[in-house]
């Protein structure tokens, strides 16, 4: 906890709007091998990364309610109705945080950070849009954090190339398959997660 109290309060040069946050996992042995050890406390920290300064240890009773909570999912979409769509397909595997604007999706952002386990971005809004938040994410190093899902109707070969340039991971066409929304849905959380983990 003085890790977590010292980390919070350290103000990083020319980034004053960086808070830095600790998520820790520890194990504690009994005559295992110190590969399982490392194990267990890797697989504790990943838990504990669910929630910002968080503690995670051996202890059931230790282990806060937050840190078995479903991964966060933003949606980001100026339509209701399709939010209310994607939410349908995927509030079972995750928790679910909308968005319906850009500005709103920034807010988000800057709200739970690298909390969020993935985004879906409508692409075309207007005033902030998709190609906008994303430059917003890249300036401020999220996209190496948070994978985005580009969502459009827009299938043109400049829109599709550029919002592969600007970062996304992956694009989804209207109308939704609910089986492919899921799985590419879930594949690139798996992805991320794991490339996070060998880091």
């Amino acid at each position: 906890q003085e890790i977590v109290r010292e980390m919070r309060e350290i103000d990083v040069k020319d980034f004053e709007t960086i808070n830095i946050s600790v998520s820790a996992g520890a194990a504690w042995g009994n005559g295992e091998r110190a590969e399982e050890l490392v194990k267990r406390a890797d697989e504790f920290m990943y838990r504990a990364k669910r929630k910002k300064d968080l503690l995670v240890g051996d202890s059931v009773k230790d282990i806060p309610e937050e840190a078995t909570k479903k991964p966060l999912l933003l949606i980001v979409d100026d339509s209701a109705f399709n939010r209310e769509i994607l939410s349908e397909m995927l509030k079972g595997e995750y928790e679910i945080r909308e968005a319906a604007s850009g500005e709103e999706c920034i807010e988000a952002l800057k709200k739970y950070g690298a909390e969020i386990s993935a985004v879906l971005l409508d692409i075309i809004m207007p005033k902030i849009s998709g190609f906008d938040v994303l430059e917003f994410m890249t300036f401020n190093h999220l996209l190496e954090e948070i994978p985005v899902i580009a969502i459009s109707g827009d299938e043109t070969e400049d829109t599709v190339r550029r919002a592969y340039e600007a970062g996304v991971s992956d694009y989804i066409s209207r109308p939704f398959d609910a089986k492919v929304v899921y799985r590419r849905v879930k594949n690139t959380v798996t992805v991320y997660e794991e490339h996070k983990r060998l880091i």
